[in-house]
């Protein structure tokens, strides 16, 4: 996997990271209040080293959305 598992977490609350191997991820749902079904996508938020790996991983597809200007960037938040 070219991101840590320590580096990310689950934006839907109940659910943790059991394990993770270079190309698949275990998570425990908790009670799965999400009705979550085997192949629906699960949403992350990445810290930086999670970023910067993503970014320099020749595996990892990189799609621009949309263009922003710098004051739009919260990259810069320090948050540990």
């Amino acid at each position: 996997m070219d991101i840590d598992p320590k580096h990310i977490e689950p934006i839907s609350s109940g659910i943790e990271i059991i394990g993770a191997s270079s190309d698949m991820m275990i998570l425990d749902l908790g009670d799965n209040n999400d009705d979550y079904k085997v192949g629906d996508p699960v949403d992350f938020s990445m810290n930086y080293m999670a970023v910067l790996r993503a970014m320099n991983s020749e595996y990892v597809d990189k799609i621009v959305d949309s263009k922003i200007n710098a004051h739009q960037l919260k990259i810069l938040e320090h948050h540990n």
